[in-house]
């Protein structure tokens, strides 16, 4: 498990910078938070809102935000869903985010009451609350709640406004103009405007801030420029398809000007943004404390309510251990945790001063690499059959406890981008296993294993301590049914990454939080074979020309056409094997109200939240 770049932790969770090849303009790189997460489940009932009022516009795609809470229509929230900036098959539209956000845990008919604090308890520590330069989870689990960004994703994942009232572009999105919400304040009583739009979009893409992430979801970014106080003209050197889902993510915060300033590479430790919560303490391998924002009234419209948070504090404590965490838990010291392990998600939900929360987390599950590069993995009869081979159930009963959904691909199910095709390809049949290995010319000897040219069937899987390491072994056991032989290396990081990159193995786990397709090139794209995170040491001329296409291409349904052949050709080469959607299930005592998670399935917000008592 690894939280920030090559640190380790047991367990399972990895962000890194992304390798990429550069394209003839810019580097193309991968869009949202590109992490490599862990198995331990976490997670929430997701946010849920109305997206409304659509109208023909000439040249350019605006969103803004309605004044109005009437209901959405349904063609308006088709409009809205539509991420792409511009050249969709449907006209230009003009879309409005309006609505309430549904709560988890809410009591029905009850109104919320504000004060008290919440204890709320995480693996690991936050490495730096500076947004532009984070890229873990656990980092953005507080920044979230002190950086306001210019655009959030709504229910459905399509951008919605939150500094930015409205957006519109060129024609072929290299220009877009940001109207700015007025009124808006950091923490320090300074004034958020187009200017501190321009220092902050700077500041990301400048090398000395040392971006892990938020300069990637810039894509080709060239400049800012500040029109007046409350418009920002973004240019960029050529045309960008993912950057408004880029724009809400949590590195994208708008951090104090002059805090930034002054703080300089401290400022991690002093953050300062216009969030509803502000940052007070940080007790190293303790604890962080974030208080209210009592001037803060410019929530977007994904949230229930506006003004101040309900919750006077917030108390991030660290506990690594799983039973530790839980623990603290039921003994009433804290009042939520992340992750839940899986061997308690069953019997919290029969307890009845707890309510376990769920959700199903986007982008590229946990899989299998298949090192397409290394023999005898680098014949696909081999990869094929190997995939038959493994029971997806079978791992999901006893790694996971049952409490994981099995995967229909590589991607999210309920995604516009997951290709239908996948769904029953490679079911567990070890029979099939078998008769594909003897068609390779792998026989069965009388000691059961398997050999061709008197060489022995040996597969190498490396993977990470902790519960991943229990797949491997369970792989383990059902190909040697098959005559298979599995050699586990078992690795810290960066030992287990830089192993993945030289291509040590044969089978290697991964898994990815990506909001967007255009990431798939950090885990498929030639150039990111070798040196980034192309485990599957997977080369495909055909596949690298249509990932260059969905960075640019704007019209929806051609995206969508352009990601369902990729993920046809890495199915028929079978160089993954995918295992399970992540179920994140997260913990926390009854009284806790109105928690929120976005539609990723993975942040959580408590802007909303009260106690309940």
């Amino acid at each position: 498990m690894i939280d920030s770049p090559l640190i380790h932790d047991d367990g399972g969770l990895t962000s890194a910078p992304i390798p990429t090849r550069v394209a003839p303009q810019f580097s193309r790189r991968s869009l949202m938070r590109t992490t490599a997460l862990g198995i331990s489940g976490v997670g929430l009932s997701a946010l849920l809102a109305s997206c409304g009022g659509s109208s023909s516009s000439s040249s350019a795609t605006t969103s803004s935000a309605a004044s109005t809470t009437a209901p959405a229509t349904s063609a308006a929230m088709t409009a809205a869903a539509t991420t792409e900036p511009v050249g969709s098959s449907a006209s230009p539209t003009t879309a409005s985010a309006s609505g309430t956000a549904t709560a988890s845990g809410t009591t029905a008919g009850a109104a919320a009451k504000p004060g008290g604090t919440l204890n709320w308890a995480l693996p690991n520590e936050a490495a730096t609350l500076d947004p532009h330069v984070s890229s873990s989870r656990y980092d953005y689990q507080i920044e979230s709640h002190l950086f306001d960004t210019l655009v959030v994703r709504d229910p459905s994942g399509a951008p919605a406004p939150s500094l930015a009232t409205k957006w519109e572009s060129n024609t072929d999105g290299t220009e877009w103009t940001f109207s700015l919400r007025s009124g808006v304040k950091f923490h320090d009583g300074t004034t958020f405007s187009a200017d501190a739009v321009k220092f902050n979009f700077d500041r990301m893409v400048n090398p000395d801030t040392k971006s892990e992430q938020a300069k990637y979801n810039l894509g080709p970014y060239d400049s800012t420029e500040a029109v007046d106080d409350s418009t920002a003209k973004v240019t960029l050197k050529s045309p960008f398809a993912p950057l408004l889902l880029g724009l809400a993510e949590y590195t994208m915060g708008m951090v104090s000007p002059e805090a930034a300033q002054k703080s300089g590479k401290d400022f991690g430790r002093n953050p300062v943004g216009t969030g509803p919560f502000k940052f007070k303490e940080w007790v190293a391998k303790d604890h962080i404390t974030i208080v209210k924002n009592a001037d803060y009234q410019w929530a977007p419209a994904t949230f229930s309510h506006n003004g101040a948070p309900y919750l006077d504090s917030i108390v991030t404590r660290f506990i690594k251990e799983d039973e530790t965490r839980v623990a603290a838990l039921t003994s009433a010291q804290v009042d939520l945790i992340m992750p839940t392990p899986d061997t308690h998600v069953a019997d919290m939900k029969k307890n009845k001063d707890f309510k376990v929360d769920s959700t199903v987390v986007q982008g590229f599950p946990p899989s299998l690499m298949f090192n397409v590069q290394k023999a005898p993995t680098d014949d696909v009869q081999v990869r094929q059959a190997l995939s038959y081979g493994i029971d997806r159930d079978g791992i999901i009963k006893a790694v996971y406890s049952g409490s994981q959904q099995p995967a229909k691909g590589i991607w999210k199910s309920d995604s516009p981008y997951y290709w239908d095709g996948a769904n029953g390809w490679y079911p567990y049949d070890a029979d099939k296993a078998e008769s594909m290995l003897d068609a390779a010319g792998w026989k069965k000897g009388s000691d059961g294993n398997r050999a061709k040219d008197g060489q022995q069937l040996k597969i190498v899987y490396l993977t990470l301590p902790g519960q991943i390491q229990g797949i491997a072994e369970l792989v383990q056991a059902q190909m040697q049914e098959y005559g298979v032989k599995v050699d586990i290396l078992t690795e810290d990081n960066p030992a287990q990454q830089q192993d993945a990159q030289k291509g040590v193995h044969n089978i290697v786990w991964l898994n990815w939080l990506l909001a967007d397709p255009y990431g798939l090139d950090t885990l498929f794209g030639s150039e990111n074979a070798g040196p980034g995170w192309n485990f599957s040491q997977f080369k495909d001329p055909n596949v690298d020309t249509l990932l260059e296409q969905g960075v640019s291409e704007t019209d929806r349904a051609k995206r969508i056409e352009i990601y369902d052949k990729v993920q046809q050709t890495i199915y028929e080469q079978a160089a993954v094997y995918p295992i399970n959607y992540l179920t994140r299930n997260w913990t926390h005592r009854t009284f806790v109200e109105g928690i929120k998670v976005g539609p990723d399935g993975e942040w959580v917000h408590f802007y909303d939240t009260w106690l309940n008592k």
